[in-house]
């Protein structure tokens, strides 16, 4: 468990001092059922503790993959039933902060802790259900949600703070006002294209991200078109109108996320998983310039990793550029809330340019 304490930005601060103030209002007994359904109040802090671990635990020397430095990673546990899923990853320009989304529709943020520069622990942790458009927690079938990006900043780095979040079941994607709302945030439906009403159930929207001119790009798992690549979009916010694109589909590897470069390249983050070998992740690097209406987008491989190392179900993808220039990436794996998986948050940095 990490035990030291982590510095807070404002608006974190301002999330725990809200929470706070919510249930010192309410008188007790209806303090309890609030605890209960949790979302009158927007969430509540939860106990996670963290260990460090090496990419190779039996070479922890080893730190080079493909393009990738590993800086460090932990397994993050909590006795809390409702911890675990999590399939998409956000983290502040600072590297201070954190915000998750689990597929049973859950927010997971805290503190990020360093050690000798590198990730290893976190603090500060909160909890709270993502909310439906009547203010309540949303359950079965449309809490379902698998991947989120920001529409321009990270809650709390200076811009509005709006967060976009992609489900399947019920395939659509949300827009939560988590900046100005918190986790009381409820959500406003991004107009879609007609089509996604053909996505495979269960194969939905678990990568995306906001373009460099502002429009979302939108990828499925493994909602395959004729030539057996992976369907997706390019949808703009204004309403303007949209355009269908595929991801290549290849050795059995499907997407679980998308992340932005600075200079407005894609990263995608791609898992397989057999008996034999255990659970797979590669990293693509997709060129911007390749992100056209009709395209089938691929790239070069810049980091795989499979059996003999520390990976689980990798499904989070966050990248942030550091003090000195590098660009930082930091991964999250969605352990299905099963007793044989983990919840693994790592960090690498990528060489050469992007």
């Amino acid at each position: 468990m990490t035990n030291q304490r982590g510095s807070s930005s404002a608006w974190f601060i301002g999330v725990l001092m809200f929470l706070s103030a919510s249930l010192a209002a309410i008188p007790l007994a209806y303090r309890i059922q609030a605890i209960a359904d949790e979302a009158p109040v927007g969430g509540l802090p939860i106990t996670v503790y963290s260990h460090s671990i090496a990419l190779f635990p039996d070479d922890p020397d080893r730190t080079k993959v493909g393009r990738l430095t590993y800086l460090g990673g932990i397994v993050l546990h909590s006795p809390d039933a409702r911890f675990g899923g999590y399939s998409g990853l956000l983290v502040n320009k600072a590297g201070t902060r954190f915000l998750a989304q689990s597929d049973r529709a859950y927010w997971f943020t805290g503190d990020l802790i360093y050690a000798g520069g590198h990730v290893a622990g976190v603090n500060n942790t909160v909890l709270a259900p993502m909310l439906d458009a009547s203010g309540k927690q949303l359950t079965a079938p449309r809490f379902d949600s698998e991947s989120i990006t920001t529409v321009d900043t990270f809650p709390g780095d200076g811009g509005g703070g709006d967060i976009l979040v992609g489900f399947e079941t019920v395939d659509r994607i949300d827009r939560y006002a988590v900046g100005h709302d918190g986790f009381l945030a409820r959500p406003q439906p991004v107009a879609m294209p007609p089509d996604i009403k053909h996505n495979v159930p269960n194969k939905g929207f678990e990568g995306i991200t906001l373009l460099a001119d502002g429009r979302l790009l939108a990828i499925t798992e493994r909602t395959l078109d004729a030539q057996g690549n992976e369907k997706g979009w390019i949808v703009p916010l204004d309403g303007k109108p949209y355009a269908a694109l595929s991801l290549k589909h290849e050795d059995d590897f499907d997407l679980t996320d998308l992340s932005r470069l600075p200079n407005g390249d894609i990263l995608t983050l791609e898992r397989r998983y057999t008996r034999i070998a255990g659970p797979g992740m590669r990293i693509r690097l997709i060129k911007k310039d390749t992100i056209v209406p009709g395209a089938v987008l691929d790239g070069e491989v810049i980091a795989e990793l499979g059996a003999g190392s520390s990976i689980d179900n990798m499904e989070g993808l966050a990248n942030r550029t550091s003090d000195d220039g590098r660009i930082l990436l930091y991964l999250i794996s969605d352990d299905n809330q099963s007793p044989a998986q983990h919840t693994v948050l790592f960090e690498f940095a990528l060489s050469g340019a992007p």
